[in-house]
Protein backbone atom coordinates (compact mmCIF):
# COMPACT_ATOMS: atom_id res chain seq x y z
CA UNK A 1 0.00 0.00 0.00
CA UNK A 2 2.56 2.72 0.65
CA UNK A 3 3.96 2.40 -3.04
CA UNK A 4 0.78 3.28 -3.70
CA UNK A 5 0.37 6.06 -1.85
CA UNK A 6 3.60 6.86 -3.05
CA UNK A 7 2.51 6.30 -7.11
CA UNK A 8 -0.26 8.35 -7.58
CA UNK A 9 1.47 11.27 -5.55
CA UNK A 10 -0.80 11.27 -2.20
CA UNK A 11 0.20 12.14 0.96
CA UNK A 12 3.13 10.74 2.41
CA UNK A 13 0.76 9.42 5.04
CA UNK A 14 -1.44 6.27 4.51
CA UNK A 15 -5.26 6.94 3.50
CA UNK A 16 -7.30 7.05 7.26
CA UNK A 17 -8.58 3.18 7.73
CA UNK A 18 -8.41 0.14 9.81
CA UNK A 19 -6.01 -1.19 6.62
CA UNK A 20 -5.57 -4.76 8.75
CA UNK A 21 -9.04 -5.69 8.78
CA UNK A 22 -9.35 -4.87 5.29
CA UNK A 23 -6.23 -7.21 4.72
CA UNK A 24 -8.10 -10.11 6.96
CA UNK A 25 -11.34 -9.20 4.99
CA UNK A 26 -9.44 -9.80 1.34
CA UNK A 27 -8.38 -13.24 2.67
CA UNK A 28 -12.10 -14.45 3.88
CA UNK A 29 -14.08 -16.01 1.73
CA UNK A 30 -18.16 -14.82 1.55
CA UNK A 31 -21.01 -16.34 -0.29
CA UNK A 32 -23.61 -13.75 0.64
CA UNK A 33 -26.41 -12.00 -1.56
CA UNK A 34 -24.26 -8.71 -1.94
CA UNK A 35 -20.90 -10.32 -2.35
CA UNK A 36 -19.14 -13.19 -3.50
CA UNK A 37 -15.55 -13.81 -2.63
CA UNK A 38 -12.85 -16.41 -2.03
CA UNK A 39 -9.52 -15.63 -0.69
CA UNK A 40 -8.35 -17.37 -4.38
CA UNK A 41 -9.65 -14.29 -5.78
CA UNK A 42 -7.42 -12.14 -3.40
CA UNK A 43 -4.11 -13.21 -6.09
CA UNK A 44 -5.90 -12.12 -9.01
CA UNK A 45 -6.68 -8.87 -7.19
CA UNK A 46 -2.84 -8.69 -6.33
CA UNK A 47 -1.34 -9.29 -9.52
CA UNK A 48 -3.88 -6.68 -11.55
CA UNK A 49 -2.41 -4.14 -8.94
CA UNK A 50 0.87 -5.14 -9.83
CA UNK A 51 0.59 -4.61 -13.61
CA UNK A 52 -0.99 -1.50 -12.88
CA UNK A 53 1.81 0.06 -10.67
CA UNK A 54 4.42 -1.58 -13.03
CA UNK A 55 2.89 0.29 -16.28
CA UNK A 56 2.74 3.56 -14.19
CA UNK A 57 6.22 3.18 -12.77
CA UNK A 58 7.40 2.91 -16.60
CA UNK A 59 5.63 6.12 -17.54
CA UNK A 60 6.95 7.91 -14.50
CA UNK A 61 10.39 7.00 -15.94
CA UNK A 62 9.88 7.89 -19.41
CA UNK A 63 8.55 11.43 -18.15
CA UNK A 64 11.58 11.94 -16.18
CA UNK A 65 14.18 10.85 -19.06
CA UNK A 66 12.16 13.31 -21.32
CA UNK A 67 13.18 16.24 -19.13
CA UNK A 68 11.97 19.51 -20.05
CA UNK A 69 8.37 20.55 -20.70
CA UNK A 70 7.39 16.91 -20.25
CA UNK A 71 9.34 16.48 -16.42
CA UNK A 72 7.88 20.35 -15.46
CA UNK A 73 4.17 19.58 -16.40
CA UNK A 74 4.25 16.52 -13.95
CA UNK A 75 4.87 13.07 -14.24
CA UNK A 76 1.95 10.33 -15.71
CA UNK A 77 -1.07 10.38 -13.32
CA UNK A 78 -3.24 7.03 -12.80
CA UNK A 79 -6.65 6.71 -14.80
CA UNK A 80 -8.22 4.45 -11.84
CA UNK A 81 -11.40 5.07 -13.67
CA UNK A 82 -10.22 3.06 -16.09
CA UNK A 83 -8.84 0.24 -13.54
CA UNK A 84 -10.97 -3.25 -14.19
CA UNK A 85 -10.26 -6.63 -12.31
CA UNK A 86 -11.72 -9.37 -13.91
CA UNK A 87 -12.88 -12.22 -11.04
CA UNK A 88 -14.17 -15.67 -13.27
CA UNK A 89 -16.13 -17.08 -10.16
CA UNK A 90 -17.97 -13.74 -9.25
CA UNK A 91 -18.78 -13.22 -12.94
CA UNK A 92 -20.12 -17.24 -13.55
CA UNK A 93 -22.64 -15.95 -10.74
CA UNK A 94 -25.67 -14.89 -12.14
CA UNK A 95 -26.64 -11.42 -10.87
CA UNK A 96 -29.35 -8.77 -10.73
CA UNK A 97 -28.80 -5.47 -8.68
CA UNK A 98 -28.46 -5.17 -6.07
CA UNK A 99 -28.01 -9.69 -5.39
CA UNK A 100 -26.15 -12.35 -6.95
CA UNK A 101 -29.13 -15.19 -6.90
CA UNK A 102 -27.05 -18.00 -6.08
CA UNK A 103 -26.75 -16.84 -2.40
CA UNK A 104 -29.79 -15.10 -2.47
CA UNK A 105 -31.52 -18.48 -2.72
CA UNK A 106 -29.48 -20.06 -0.19
CA UNK A 107 -30.84 -17.41 2.31
CA UNK A 108 -34.65 -17.01 1.41
CA UNK A 109 -35.39 -20.35 1.28
CA UNK A 110 -37.53 -21.06 3.29
CA UNK A 111 -38.06 -17.89 4.70
CA UNK A 112 -41.98 -16.93 5.22
CA UNK A 113 -43.23 -13.42 4.07
CA UNK A 114 -44.77 -13.07 7.12
CA UNK A 115 -40.94 -13.34 8.96
CA UNK A 116 -39.63 -9.77 9.20
CA UNK A 117 -35.84 -9.44 9.46
CA UNK A 118 -35.24 -12.34 8.53
CA UNK A 119 -33.10 -12.63 4.81
CA UNK A 120 -32.31 -10.16 3.30
CA UNK A 121 -34.99 -7.42 2.04
CA UNK A 122 -36.21 -7.90 -1.36
CA UNK A 123 -36.16 -4.40 -2.94
CA UNK A 124 -39.01 -3.18 -4.57
CA UNK A 125 -38.93 -3.84 -8.50
CA UNK A 126 -37.50 -6.99 -7.97
CA UNK A 127 -38.90 -9.33 -8.83
CA UNK A 128 -39.78 -7.71 -12.04
CA UNK A 129 -36.21 -7.19 -12.32
CA UNK A 130 -35.64 -10.64 -12.05
CA UNK A 131 -38.42 -11.40 -14.07
CA UNK A 132 -37.27 -9.21 -16.89
CA UNK A 133 -33.81 -10.87 -16.87
CA UNK A 134 -35.91 -14.86 -17.17
CA UNK A 135 -36.75 -13.83 -20.20
CA UNK A 136 -33.71 -12.02 -22.05
CA UNK A 137 -31.18 -14.78 -21.15
CA UNK A 138 -30.95 -17.06 -23.97
CA UNK A 139 -28.38 -19.47 -21.88
CA UNK A 140 -30.07 -22.38 -20.50
CA UNK A 141 -27.66 -22.91 -17.74
CA UNK A 142 -27.59 -19.51 -16.66
CA UNK A 143 -31.79 -19.37 -16.70
CA UNK A 144 -32.12 -22.26 -14.13
CA UNK A 145 -30.57 -19.76 -11.34
CA UNK A 146 -32.52 -17.07 -12.47
CA UNK A 147 -35.97 -19.08 -12.36
CA UNK A 148 -35.22 -20.13 -8.97
CA UNK A 149 -34.20 -16.37 -7.38
CA UNK A 150 -37.49 -15.47 -9.57
CA UNK A 151 -39.64 -18.18 -7.09
CA UNK A 152 -38.18 -17.24 -3.91
CA UNK A 153 -37.94 -13.85 -4.04
CA UNK A 154 -41.50 -13.17 -4.95
CA UNK A 155 -42.58 -15.75 -2.25
CA UNK A 156 -40.36 -13.65 0.21
CA UNK A 157 -41.81 -10.21 -1.15
CA UNK A 158 -45.63 -11.01 -1.47
CA UNK A 159 -48.31 -11.23 0.85
CA UNK A 160 -51.04 -14.26 0.05
CA UNK A 161 -53.65 -11.05 -0.93
CA UNK A 162 -50.70 -9.87 -3.09
CA UNK A 163 -50.56 -9.05 -6.75
CA UNK A 164 -49.81 -11.82 -9.22
CA UNK A 165 -46.21 -12.79 -10.02
CA UNK A 166 -45.36 -10.58 -13.68
CA UNK A 167 -43.94 -12.99 -15.89
CA UNK A 168 -46.52 -15.56 -15.55
CA UNK A 169 -47.54 -15.72 -19.37
CA UNK A 170 -43.69 -15.82 -20.39
CA UNK A 171 -43.61 -18.99 -17.63
CA UNK A 172 -46.17 -20.46 -19.50
CA UNK A 173 -44.67 -20.09 -23.22
CA UNK A 174 -41.64 -21.23 -21.86
CA UNK A 175 -43.44 -24.44 -20.63
CA UNK A 176 -44.64 -24.60 -24.11
CA UNK A 177 -41.26 -24.97 -25.67
CA UNK A 178 -41.08 -28.23 -27.30
CA UNK A 179 -37.88 -30.32 -25.77
CA UNK A 180 -37.47 -28.05 -23.05
CA UNK A 181 -34.05 -29.65 -21.23
CA UNK A 182 -35.68 -30.61 -17.78
CA UNK A 183 -33.16 -28.37 -15.28
CA UNK A 184 -35.06 -25.84 -17.07
CA UNK A 185 -38.72 -27.51 -16.90
CA UNK A 186 -37.75 -28.32 -13.42
CA UNK A 187 -37.07 -25.07 -12.18
CA UNK A 188 -39.88 -23.07 -13.96
CA UNK A 189 -42.78 -26.06 -12.33
CA UNK A 190 -40.91 -25.23 -9.08
CA UNK A 191 -41.50 -21.79 -9.85
CA UNK A 192 -45.39 -21.80 -10.47
CA UNK A 193 -45.64 -24.23 -7.74
CA UNK A 194 -43.85 -21.39 -5.02
CA UNK A 195 -45.81 -18.47 -6.88
CA UNK A 196 -49.18 -20.61 -6.35
CA UNK A 197 -48.49 -21.33 -2.85
CA UNK A 198 -47.06 -17.69 -2.14
CA UNK A 199 -50.44 -15.86 -3.91
CA UNK A 200 -53.66 -17.85 -4.75
CA UNK A 201 -53.94 -14.78 -6.89
CA UNK A 202 -52.04 -16.14 -9.62
CA UNK A 203 -54.27 -19.11 -10.38
CA UNK A 204 -56.96 -16.95 -12.16
CA UNK A 205 -53.92 -15.33 -14.37
CA UNK A 206 -52.03 -19.14 -15.15
CA UNK A 207 -55.62 -20.55 -16.23
CA UNK A 208 -55.90 -17.18 -18.82
CA UNK A 209 -52.47 -17.54 -19.77
CA UNK A 210 -53.01 -21.52 -20.68
CA UNK A 211 -50.65 -22.34 -18.30
CA UNK A 212 -53.30 -25.55 -17.54
CA UNK A 213 -52.87 -26.86 -20.72
CA UNK A 214 -49.14 -26.06 -20.67
CA UNK A 215 -49.09 -28.55 -17.86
Amino acid sequence: KERFVRSVRHADELPAGNWPALWEALGTAAYEPRLVWEPSELAALHDACGRELAELEQQHAIARAAGGRAAAAGEAEWEGGSFRVKYPPVEAEAYVAPYYLGPLVKALSGRRPEAEGCGPPVPPGFVAAVGAACAAEADGARLVPLLRALGVSYAASCSPRGAPLPCLAWLVSLLRRPALPVPQLHAALDTLRVSLRAAPANALPLAEAGGLEAL
